[in-house]
């Protein structure tokens, strides 16, 4: 097994600024073009309830839990399929590889499919699992969920330069 030379943490760092940018970005354009009228009302509500516990949200409007669920799951999905679809075709999520960073097995070599969908599989199960234990259960705001979510997500990779995801999908970004 070769050394492989991992992508620094500062470059890792805007790679996932730039990831989090565009799939927002994209999210919030492709929703008012798709949906112009239903988008406003539902986004605004959604905003307005990221700090406020489930418990709340029939005093604020019987609308509240439609808005949090739809919003919430459409931009899992919008998630999903741009790194799979990054991962996939260029070995890297967009950020990361605007910066030269590429997706890399153990041993060094380009990420099969497999990979990329085991990946996607561990995301989606990491996603669900953290708003169904902190939000439905725990009823914790999604702005309470959304930090956990990446600090469990992220915090190995202050540790060993590896996410949660790298490491369970036995993956890791290389320079």
């Amino acid at each position: 097994m070769e050394d492989i030379k991992k992508m620094p943490l500062w470059l890792r760092l805007i790679g996932a600024i730039v990831d989090k940018v565009t799939i927002t970005f994209v999210f919030f354009v492709s929703l008012c073009v798709i949906a112009p009228y239903w988008t406003p009302e539902t986004l605004g509500i959604y905003v307005g309830l990221l700090g406020v516990s489930p418990t709340q949200y029939e005093y604020i409007n019987s609308y509240a839990w439609y808005a949090d669920l739809s919003v919430t799951t459409i931009f899992t999905i919008y998630n999903m399929i741009y790194y799979l679809i990054c991962e996939g075709v260029l070995s890297a999520s967009l950020g990361k590889w605007v910066l030269g960073g590429r997706l890399v097995d153990e041993c060094g070599n380009r990420i099969k499919w497999e990979n990329v969908i085991y990946r996607g599989i561990c995301k989606l199960v990491l996603i669900a699992s953290t708003y169904f234990i902190l939000h439905i259960h725990l009823k914790l705001s999604n702005l309470i969920v959304i930090i956990v979510f990446h600090a469990i997500l992220d915090i190995p990779v202050l540790m060993n330069g590896r996410s949660l995801i790298d490491r369970v999908s036995n993956t890791q970004y290389s320079k």
